[in-house]
């Protein structure tokens, strides 16, 4: 597969200079990211083995790019290596990883671009796992598609997957669901909690290892206001803003003190100012309404954000920042966006799901630069452009090969995209002068007169 690095040539046909607020909506797939920006496109990154990455393509990609060029989406949720995003328009769209049915499309056919499903367009909530998918209609009823051998779909048996997208009973009072491995949670209007599919460690939360395959009350509490089901546990908030967990407890991952599996809800501590809760069944990984992030579980890969690599039973602050307001993980990596629309990574990193160009895992918050978010079009082949020494100290040389050198122009734009220089190229080779310039990250943008252009990073020193 094809990966694309920070200090190599990445060739795409337009490069779009974003104001803040730049991302709104983050989702972490298995080694994959799938992100909404605040005009309601759609962008991705990482592993796309599978065409999660929704481009048409299976290449990895470890810098944002546009893989949609439509607007109009309002929710969109990652499974293992399958994606389902949910329009303004009320429609429902699938792509990526198909093996069990999870597209429901009424194939097993993995998916290369988000595809309609269907044509009802009054679908209000979706949620994919990692080998189904749900959603809810404007009328409270639950669909669900993919694997059920354990269950999960909640349709009274088990064994067969299902291909397309059916009615989960006859309940129409559905608000809320989140799919997980082998398990689903939901949350009527009523503020009511229900379960079902595999319960290995307790992660229906029902006090019993019994597995369900339809839809089971958990307690008799009327007052939740979501849920998340993870890996082999699950977790849950509600409407007093406190927060609780069960099942599986590998590192401390729910967070209670202890690493003991819990057969039923309990309480994380105290505090009742629990925003939004995201795991990958070992890391857990949490948004205070104050703005102020926490993690705890296991950090074998540095995704606590705080430089270190050890466990922590209990809930820990990431920093000091108040300004947190969407996060997600997955598979020991973590996403995170502040109110000013930046959006930050750390964690592993082996597929470029961090999105910073690299595949070096990192165990700091690292900043994607929405500045960097491209657009995939025609391009310059990369063969045909060579730009050295990067890094540089001051100077850059640009060498075009087989393009003629009066239809070359480029620009040298900053990191906020603030152009620098701009000039056409009058010979084969081109000398530029940075030399005046601070040291950093610079873009080099090298365009056609028939709009094929190539990017490159450049790095001073």
């Amino acid at each position: 597969m094809r990966n694309y690095f920070i200090l190599l040539c990445v060739i795409f046909s337009n490069l779009t200079l974003y104001a803040q607020p730049c991302w709104l909506q983050i989702e972490a797939g298995s080694s994959f990211v799938i992100a909404m920006k605040a005009d309601s496109t759609l962008w991705s990154w990482g592993s796309n083995s599978s065409g999660q990455l929704g481009d048409n393509t299976t290449d990895n990609k470890s810098i944002p790019s546009q893989f949609n060029t439509a607007k109009g989406w309002l929710k969109i949720s990652s499974g293992n290596s399958h994606c389902i995003g949910l329009k303004k328009d009320g429609s429902i769209w699938t792509w990526g990883w198909n093996s069990e049915g999870q597209l429901g499309n009424g194939s097993l056919t993995k998916m290369l671009v988000p595809t309609q499903i269907g044509v009802d367009n009054d679908w209000m909530a979706v949620s994919a796992g990692q080998y189904n998918t749900f959603a809810i209609k404007n009328n409270g009823t639950l669909w669900g598609c993919g694997r059920n051998f354990e269950g999960q779909l909640g349709k009274g048996t088990t064994g067969s997957n299902v291909k397309t997208f059916i009615q989960i009973g006859t309940a129409t009072d559905w608000a809320y669901v989140s799919v997980g491995a082998f398990h689903t949670m939901a949350i009527k209007t009523d503020g009511s909690l229900w379960a079902w599919g595999s319960n290995n460690n307790g992660r229906l939360g029902i006090g019993t290892t019994t597995t369900k395959n339809a839809p089971t009350k958990v307690g008799t509490a009327t007052n939740w206001k979501s849920v998340y089901a993870a890996g082999s546990n699950t977790f849950a908030i509600k409407t007093d803003g406190s927060l609780w967990a069960w099942g599986y407890n590998y590192a401390g991952v729910l967070g209670d003190g202890t690493t003991t599996d819990r057969l039923s809800p309990v309480q994380i501590g105290t505090d009742n100012n629990w925003k939004t809760i995201s795991s990958d069944g070992n890391t857990s990984f949490a948004l205070k309404s104050d703005g102020t992030l926490w993690v705890w579980g296991d950090n074998n890969s540095g995704q606590f954000g705080n430089g270190t690599t050890t466990n922590s039973t209990l809930p820990i602050q990431i920093g000091t920042d108040n300004q947190w307001q969407h996060i997600s993980i997955n598979y020991s990596f973590l996403l995170a966006i502040k109110t000013d629309g930046s959006l930050w990574t750390w964690g592993y990193n082996y597929s470029g799901q961090l999105g910073n160009g690299t595949t070096t895992n990192t165990n700091l918050p690292v900043l994607v630069d929405c500045n960097l978010s491209l657009k995939v079009h025609e391009a310059i082949s990369s063969e045909n452009i060579v730009v050295y020494p990067n890094p540089t100290a001051g100077e850059l040389t640009i060498k075009i090969k087989n393009q003629a050198a009066q239809n070359i122009h480029i620009t040298i734009m900053n990191s906020v995209g603030q152009i620098l220089q701009q000039k056409y190229i009058t010979d084969e080779s081109q000398l530029l002068d940075l030399s005046s310039q601070p040291n950093g990250m610079y873009l080099l943008k090298i365009q056609t007169t028939d709009n094929q252009v190539s990017l490159q990073k450049i790095q001073k020193f």
